[in-house]
């Protein structure tokens, strides 16, 4: 495949595609995942630290286990109701990278 030369207009248009591109795929919501693992990680590290705590038994510990159980699940419920972008192909080579 052949490379062509752009010249400077062309050359800001394909910058300003890419810009509009990115700010439509960065919706509102797009970081709730970090939200999600944030929160589940502090509840369970309450939940565990109060167990071990008030009861003095290391069983307690186990409990960090939910962390990643809890977590899948609720990226799992929150990721089923989001409609799937449009990919580009320089959003599928970006992603790769």
């Amino acid at each position: 495949m052949k490379d062509k030369e752009l010249n400077e207009k062309e050359s800001l248009e394909l910058i300003a595609r890419m810009i509009r591109n990115t700010r439509r795929n960065l919706d509102t919501g797009s970081g709730n995942g970090f939200l999600v693992w944030g929160y589940v990680g502090v509840l369970v590290t309450l939940a565990v630290w109060a167990g071990v705590t008030f009861t003095g038994n290391p069983v307690w510990m186990w409990g960090f286990w939910g962390i990643p159980v809890v977590g899948y699940l609720l990226m799992f419920l929150l990721l089923r109701k989001r409609q799937k972008p449009v990919k580009f192909y320089l959003d599928k080579i970006l992603e790769r990278v």
